[in-house]
């Protein structure tokens, strides 16, 4: 019998200053993706956080 590995992934995705914007990543026991946000203020600084949502 043969069994196969799956590969899991998170991708981040960038804004244009290179600050991660968005993070996607599969969960365990699901096919969904889990993602998390980050927003930045002017500055760069990240001023707001977004929890795991799918």
């Amino acid at each position: 019998m043969l069994t196969t590995a799956r590969t899991r992934r998170a991708y981040p995705l960038y804004d244009g200053l290179l600050g991660e914007r968005e993070s996607q990543a599969p969960p365990v026991g699901t096919t969904n993706r889990v993602v998390t946000e980050v927003h930045y203020n002017t500055c760069g600084f990240a001023w707001k956080s977004r929890a795991v949502y799918r």
